[in-house]
């Protein structure tokens, strides 16, 4: 990052890392949370597809409870087939 806007050691894009989101997602979530904090670690991801590429399964790799949303019964098998566990009371179709 050879921009200046980049310099300061606040900006969240210094901390950015890529598990299973698309860009630095994960990273940046990462910092977010140890700046403030977590209390229920449970999320949401609207639009989460076949888990594969989303901000939400690093969450999840690290003991959060989560709740993927798509638009796509597609991504229902994908979402089966990698062993995502739903939380309590969620039912994903198999």
């Amino acid at each position: 990052m050879s921009d200046p806007r980049f310099d300061d050691p606040l900006r969240l894009e210094r901390s950015g890392f890529k598990v299973h989101s698309q860009y630095d997602e994960d990273g940046i979530i990462a910092e977010i949370f140890r700046r403030i904090g977590t209390t229920n670690r449970i999320c949401v991801e609207f639009g989460a597809g076949n888990g594969s590429e989303n901000w939400t399964g690093f969450l999840v790799m690290q003991g959060w409870r989560g709740l993927w949303i798509d638009g796509s019964d597609s991504f229902l098998f994908y979402i089966n087939v990698m062993g995502w566990t739903p939380p309590d009371g969620i039912d994903v179709p198999k």
